[in-house]
């Protein structure tokens, strides 16, 4: 999105002058519109689109602030809204006090005398950029000039005598709109005395243009797109008005039944699926946190791993998110004498990660990788408290669960990685097995940084699996929602015995990684994960690599034996990563499919 802004604070005379600048304050809520307009004449002119993918013919778009300015939006998406009249500024009655935005300005007039007042405002990475704090306001007005603003989203917080007012701002460099809670989802607008009409909980700004939302947003940075707007929670749904799909769901095919056949389709197309995904089976992730730092813990020091292995070892402290309070640790383990930038394996555990924590990664570390090691408890508990733990309580109004949590901690590893003069940007991967394969899975889906994912018995087809779909082999949605609710999104388990009614199935996120490289790996007897169905899952996968060019990049292994990750699980993903990542010479083959006896 945007970079932080400097904060300003130039008061004005009247009031009290008393401030000073406090830490970051994050709200992230969105709700119903009002626009003010800075130029009685306006022209507006945008692109309706879901998400940032097709674009939607037909939509009417409706700014809250005037209900005549309306319009009916073209095949592709584009509309114009135009006034002779529009509002200069918004005011509101607060308890008896009128709080208004004018421009680059923010007004209080008191009634009342004001304990403690508090105007904070927040870009939409969550970074204060104004703060005002005061002893004291006495009857009267007090106005404060607002900083500089980029292009974006902002929140205007107004705390009073134990009361708080969350004011949400849109700026767009000529035009701003204020965005106010209401609690009964309408709006009176005290100019016209008419009560606002929207056909969207938001109007949000794009690279692109406007895009109204009918489901509550914040907003994401991604590369080469000003601002994306997504949701924080999953819509409502009633599982037997959906259809069934009993076949894999065609990634290849848009949801308005278009075929994908082009690389500008399937964008479009990619962020359709991380979105319906979203909705249905994993959650809501929060906006990369944009100020990850990191504190070392245990400082680089040599240790012995085998007779005949040597390596430097070092543990680090993250932090980030809302006033930096979250956080956790990573160990990093380089060949000894390292003297360039090394491949990284980000390897998600289950044990701290400190000296010991290695283990069987070793072998990664042999062939001249770096290996960074995570516990993944560390992310979100594995246990019915998730929701009071680790990254949860700081983003309340996500409904994302554990598996998303963990795979948001990948990324978040990844952040800082991008910084450390040891580790080669460009050759990052991910590996976990059973419960840690599968935000492996997710990661490598939404994280473009990730060169190679790289799953252990996980990912496995649900339309394959368990006593529903597979014959009673491997665990399908029952079995898993059964087992533990927590792991996935909270409509994930309404598809309970429903299966065919998911709109989406694993296949989507090795999917989603292409073209960057992916294996997955897995043993033919796992009681856990039906062979049969992590085939499925690989072939499902398959046709979008073949679109980019890039089926070669796509890769699985299966081995003898039951659930787990062994020395042979380890050889195929390092000769994997040599020949795939490295380009070392290689004649192993990835893309050999076992035969149907060895994969009931």
């Amino acid at each position: 999105m945007y970079p932080a802004i400097p904060a300003l604070f130039v008061p004005f005379p009247e009031g009290e002058t008393a401030m000073k600048r406090c830490g970051t304050f994050t709200t992230l809520v969105f709700c119903l519109i009002t626009v003010s307009y800075t130029n009685a004449n306006i022209s507006l002119e945008g692109l309706v689109q879901d998400g940032d993918a097709a674009p939607i013919g037909g939509a009417i778009v409706t700014l809250a602030s005037d209900s005549t300015l309306r319009d009916t939006t073209k095949e592709d998406g584009s509309f114009i809204l135009e006034s002779a009249a529009g509002i200069s500024h918004y005011v509101r009655q607060v308890h008896g006090t009128s709080i208004a935005v004018r421009e680059s300005r923010v007004e209080i007039d008191a009634s009342t005398p004001l304990n403690a007042p508090e105007i904070i405002v927040v870009n939409g990475k969550g970074m204060v950029t104004d703060r005002f704090v005061f002893q004291r306001i006495m009857p009267g007005k007090l106005r404060c000039r607002l900083s500089p603003h980029a292009r974006g989203i902002y929140f205007i917080v107004f705390r009073h005598d134990g009361i708080t007012e969350r004011h949400y701002l849109v700026y767009t460099g000529s035009v701003s709109a204020t965005v106010v809670k209401s609690a009964d989802q309408s709006i009176n607008i005290p100019h016209s005395g008419k009560r606002a009409e929207t056909n969207a909980d938001s109007l949000m700004v794009t690279g692109k243009g406007f895009k109204p939302e009918i489901y509550p947003v914040d907003s994401r940075e991604k590369s080469g797109i000003l601002v994306i707007m997504d949701r924080t929670s999953s819509p409502s749904i009633n599982v037997k008005d959906l259809p069934a799909i009993d076949e894999m769901p065609d990634p290849l095919v848009m949801k308005d039944g278009k075929p994908v056949t082009t690389l500008e389709q399937w964008r479009l197309r990619r962020r359709e699926m991380i979105r319906i995904l979203e909705d249905y089976e994993y959650g809501h992730m929060p906006p990369p946190p944009g100020n990850v730092k990191a504190t070392v813990k245990t400082p680089a020091g040599r240790i012995t791993v085998s007779s005949t292995l040597d390596a430097d070892y070092r543990m680090l402290h993250l932090t980030f998110g809302p006033e930096e309070k979250l956080g956790f640790d990573i160990g990093i383990f380089t060949p000894a004498d390292a003297v360039k930038r090394f491949p990284a394996l980000i390897y998600l555990g289950y044990s701290t990660p400190n000296k010991s924590s290695l283990g069987a990664a070793s072998a990664a570390l042999s062939r001249g990788y770096a290996v960074v090691t995570m516990n993944y408890s560390q992310l979100g508990a594995d246990a019915t408290n998730w929701h009071s733990t680790a990254f949860f309580p700081s983003y309340p109004e996500y409904d994302w669960r554990d598996f998303s949590a963990w795979a948001w901690g990948i990324s978040r590893a990844v952040d800082y990685l991008l910084t450390d003069s040891l580790i080669d940007r460009e050759k990052i991967m991910a590996t976990g097995v059973s419960r840690c394969g599968q935000p492996v899975l997710l990661a490598g889906a939404v994280d473009e940084r990730i060169a190679l994912s790289a799953p252990v018995a996980g990912g496995m087809a649900l339309r394959f699996s368990g006593k529903e779909m597979g014959g009673g082999l491997g665990q399908g949605i029952t079995e898993v929602v059964d087992q533990g609710t927590y792991w996935f999104g909270p409509l994930f388990e309404k598809f309970r015995n429903q299966t065919p009614k998911l709109p989406c199935d694993q296949h989507w996120l090795p999917a989603l990684t292409a073209p960057r490289l992916f294996i997955m790996l897995n043993s033919y007897k796992d009681e856990y994960g039906r062979a049969y169905a992590a085939v499925q899952t690989y072939l499902g996968a398959k046709p979008v690599y073949e679109l980019l060019g890039a089926d070669e990049n796509i890769g699985l292994n299966f081995r003898d034996g039951g659930h787990g990750m062994t020395a042979e699980d380890w050889t195929a993903l390092l000769d994997f990563a040599d020949q795939k990542l490295l380009m070392k010479p290689g004649t192993k083959r990835f893309d050999v499919i076992p035969p149907k006896e060895k994969t009931p």
